[in-house]
């Protein structure tokens, strides 16, 4: 499972402007495998991070997130269609999730999300004074002293599995038949990523994020 989310905070101080830290959260390893900063949290952002995702590890069994407008639908509107099926619509991400297999988890508080919030609070003081020492002062060298900072975080505070995959056998049984639809994806081909295993169980595909229009 991978926990996402957003950090509002003023990461370049008087430097230059509020940025907003978007990043997954491996919840078996605790390890970041993407992360990126914008100027605001939406949709763009995370369908960026997401592309990122799905070309280096797979796909993901499920997401773990807030109530944010971009996962789930919050407005009290229902169409007609809706109203006639008694279902509503996803939002455009969410729609890509159930796409591709992926469960979306909806937490109901923000003390449910606290193991990404205890990220953002070692981010805020490790990685602003990161972005300090490199004298970032804008969106792009924001991203550069990113860049540089997550494989060391990475590496000094990720865990290993407890239990790991046998090597050569097959992780089967963990695709659903939409996910596994896919087009140009060798059915033999199963894996695991080495580290994010527990949450990347997939079979590698660079095929799955040009077939949701992710460009």
């Amino acid at each position: 499972m991978l926990l996402l989310d957003a950090s509002l905070h003023p990461w370049l101080e008087d430097r230059g402007p509020e940025l907003t830290l978007l990043g997954f959260l491996d919840d078996a390893t605790r390890k970041v495998p993407v992360a990126e900063f914008f100027l605001t949290e939406d949709a763009r952002g995370y369908f960026r991070l997401l592309r990122r995702l799905l070309r280096r590890y797979g796909v993901p069994l499920s997401f773990y997130g807030d109530r944010h407008g971009v996962f789930v639908r919050n407005d009290e509107h229902w169409s007609v269609e809706e109203q006639l099926s008694g279902k509503r619509q996803p939002t455009q991400f969410g729609r890509a999730l159930a796409q591709l297999g992926v469960t979306y988890i909806a937490a109901n508080s923000p003390q449910a999300k606290g193991r990404i919030e205890r990220l953002w609070g070692t981010f805020q003081d490790r990685l602003s004074s990161e972005l300090r020492l490199a004298r970032a002062a804008d969106l792009d060298a924001a991203n550069q002293v990113l860049r540089r900072f997550l494989p060391d975080y990475n590496r000094r505070f990720g865990r290993a599995l407890a239990r790991r995959p046998k090597p050569g056998v097959p992780l089967l049984g963990i695709w659903s038949a939409s996910a596994a639809s896919f087009t140009n994806v060798p059915s033999a081909m199963t894996t695991s990523c080495s580290g994010t295993a527990a949450a990347f169980k997939f079979r590698p595909s660079l095929n799955a994020s040009a077939s949701l229009g992710l460009k």
